[in-house]
């Protein structure tokens, strides 16, 4: 699997495959057409996955947290297929990237489904966080 950093100017030649991908991680707080301007300004940045005949099957979006005494690269939405061909090289990748942008987290939101403890609650996503 190929991965590729799409640079902000390229984002419109690709985004009609993406933006399916992207949709699929839509909720009420963040949408396909919130991701794309994010995407536009810079302020996320986008990965592809693609597969030997160039389709892309995967897209993820990334951003910078800054916190007071440090930063995190978050995965913000990851949309697509075939996982386990391409998760553990991409995780590689992003680590590498993450500590050149001065990194020393990486944070992933995850759906969890409903709780059972807290009524009238419910949890939408976990974090998961990574030292690096």
């Amino acid at each position: 699997m190929k991965h590729t950093i799409v640079h902000p100017d390229d984002i419109d030649s690709i985004w009609h495959e993406v933006e399916p991908l992207i949709k699929k991680t839509s909720d009420d707080l963040l949408d396909e057409k919130d991701v794309y301007s994010f995407l536009k300004d810079e302020t996320y940045t986008l990965w592809i996955i693609s597969d030997e005949h160039n389709k892309i099957v995967t897209a993820i979006t990334m951003t910078i947290l800054k916190y007071p005494r440090d930063y995190a690269c978050k995965i913000v939405t990851c949309g697509g297929d075939r996982m386990k061909e391409w998760l553990d090289e991409f995780l590689e990748r992003l680590e590498l990237l993450a500590k050149e942008r001065g990194c020393s987290y990486i944070d992933i939101d995850g759906r969890c489904g409903w709780s059972k403890v807290l009524k009238g609650f419910h949890v939408d996503y976990i974090t998961l966080r990574k030292k690096i």
